[in-house]
């Protein structure tokens, strides 16, 4: 198992759109998310700004 020191959970918790899974990324799941309010502050947050050098997130 990783251990939740790794740095994917960190990544995970702060830019997955529900919970620590990224469904922005899955076209079937994204609308269900937004029909239940499911969705993060930090994803909501992040989707309204403008876009970023590609490259610049997590690895």
């Amino acid at each position: 198992m990783i251990p939740t020191t790794a740095g994917c959970y960190t990544c995970h918790a702060e830019h997955a759109a529900v919970d620590t899974t990224f469904v922005q990324f899955y076209p079937t799941l994204l609308p269900i998310a937004k029909s239940k309010g499911t969705l993060s502050a930090s994803y909501l947050k992040e989707s309204a700004a403008p876009p970023t050098e590609v490259g610049s997130g997590c690895v």
